[in-house]
């Protein structure tokens, strides 16, 4: 890459321009390099002569840095994307919020993710489903399991759920259960137990008011889970 920006000044020396596409070129090698200082200097440089980046050279430039754990500097280009009037899409806020949960920022990824929320942008499956496996992969299971709570509100289903443990239920049914997110979390309402119908025969009452007060019982609506 030294070729490269030697022959970039020589641009600006004899009073060349470098267009876009130079300059996305010398950050897509400097980024695949591991050089993010240099890269960074090429974005800002860019940036500094009126030269826009376009939404795919801003979210790859971020992939980048959020793949070697430098998150910091992604969301620094997210807000200078987002100050130069570059309005961040559902894939942008993905990847940062991949970063965020890679090196374990869960109070900023949760920040970002109500932030684009608010923004009026709403969560993907991907986007669901990188928030429960940053808190499953560090054994915060009650905080992915209310995420699974949000996404099922969504109508939409994990593509996989960890099975260290997750409460059975959530990955028979991909739908949590409230008794068992525990940790101070209480249920307002919960799934009633279902059993088989010999063990209904065995728990019936015997008489005939139990009998009414247990099918209404059973009868009654099962809280926000239906």
């Amino acid at each position: 890459m030294g070729k490269a920006e030697l022959f970039l000044r020589r641009m600006v020396d004899n009073s060349v321009q470098p267009d876009r596409v130079t300059y996305t070129s010398m950050i897509h090698g400097y980024s695949t390099l591991g050089r993010w200082k240099e890269a960074t200097k090429m974005f800002r440089e860019m940036t500094g002569r009126g030269l826009i980046p376009n939404i795919v050279t801003w979210n790859s430039f971020m992939a980048y840095l959020c793949k070697h754990g430098k998150s910091k500097e992604a969301t620094e280009i997210f807000f200078s994307m987002a100050a130069k009037g570059n309005k961040p899409n559902i894939i942008t806020y993905g990847i940062l919020l991949h970063g965020y949960g890679n090196e374990e920022s869960f109070v900023d990824m949760m920040s970002l993710f109500n932030s684009m929320k608010g923004n009026g942008i709403v969560a993907n499956r991907q986007v669901f489903n990188i928030l429960i496996d940053a808190y499953a992969k560090r054994g915060l299971i009650d905080e992915a399991v209310l995420i699974l709570t949000e996404m099922r509100g969504h109508g939409l289903s994990p593509d996989v759920l960890p099975k260290k443990g997750f409460p059975p239920l959530c990955i028979q049914s991909n739908q949590p259960n409230h008794t068992e997110i525990g940790a101070g979390a209480e249920a307002a309402q919960s799934r009633p137990k279902e059993t088989t119908e010999k063990e209904q025969k065995k728990q019936m009452p015997t008489t005939a008011d139990q009998q009414k007060r247990r099918s209404l019982a059973i009868a009654a609506p099962t809280g926000i889970f239906h």
